[in-house]
């Protein structure tokens, strides 16, 4: 099911952008404001789905989540590469705080709100933007 695997891929997405973007201070500091930027972005979307009573409107939603996903994803690789040893968000650095909190509970609320794009999964609108965004995230 085409859905499914959109679904699969944006949690992958999370699970990348949340591996890369652990720390806060000290040795991490420079991840904080990306961690922030990721945070704000994640809560718009989950906001906008959550809201979202048509499948214009989820598709609207995901089109503009794919777009700010896009652009941070440069800024992640290179994290990947300055911080190889960031592998796990289960234990996250104490350095990254309330952001570090916030996306893990952002992270879980991604999944729910994903259901509302499948309940739209027929809708031409829903899986253009599904494929744009599984595209974006090759």
């Amino acid at each position: 099911m085409k859905i499914s695997k959109s679904i699969y891929l944006l949690g992958l997405i999370v699970f990348l952008f949340g591996i890369t973007a652990c720390g806060g201070g000290g040795k991490y500091s420079d991840l904080k404001p990306l961690v922030k930027k990721f945070n704000q972005e994640t809560e718009k979307f989950i906001s906008n789905m959550e809201k979202a009573d048509s499948a214009q409107e989820v598709a609207s939603a995901l089109t503009d989540f794919n777009k700010a996903m896009t652009e941070l994803r440069p800024k992640m690789e290179k994290i990947q590469e300055k911080y190889p040893e960031i592998t796990d968000m289960a234990a996250p650095p104490a350095e990254l705080g309330e952001e570090g909190k916030k996306m893990g509970e952002m992270t879980m609320k991604l999944g729910t709100v994903m259901m509302k794009a499948m309940q739209y999964a027929d809708d031409p609108a829903v899986q253009k933007a599904m494929e744009e965004f599984q595209k974006s995230n090759r």
